[in-house]
């Protein structure tokens, strides 16, 4: 449990500060794809919202709703990703073992 905890907060903290870095090469270099991707989480939550809020708004509530439904959705697959790994593992080690024979 500490273990899914941990990975899940790692990957909303780092989803964050791509969103975050995402925004800003958006507005010096003008890479709207990368902001468009690496901010979809947060762009789910924004599009519930009027487009007249500020910017500071508006960045934090991307950056907060970016943070909580990437945490959310990690530890809600983790179970499916836990029984993934395991199923993966005994197909290659049966085939490890057919092999050696």
């Amino acid at each position: 449990m500490i273990q899914q905890q941990q990975t899940a907060l790692f990957l909303a903290l780092l989803m964050s500060v791509l969103a975050l870095l995402s925004v800003a090469f958006a507005y010096q270099w003008q890479w709207l794809w990368a902001y468009k991707v690496l901010a979809f989480p947060g762009h789910l939550v924004l599009g519930l919202f009027s487009e007249e809020i500020d910017f500071w708004p508006k960045l934090a509530l991307l950056t907060v709703s970016q943070f909580v439904s990437v945490y959310l959705s990690a530890m809600c697959l983790w179970p499916l990703g836990k029984k993934l790994y395991t199923k993966l593992q005994a197909m290659n080690n049966a085939l490890t073992e057919k092999q050696s024979k």
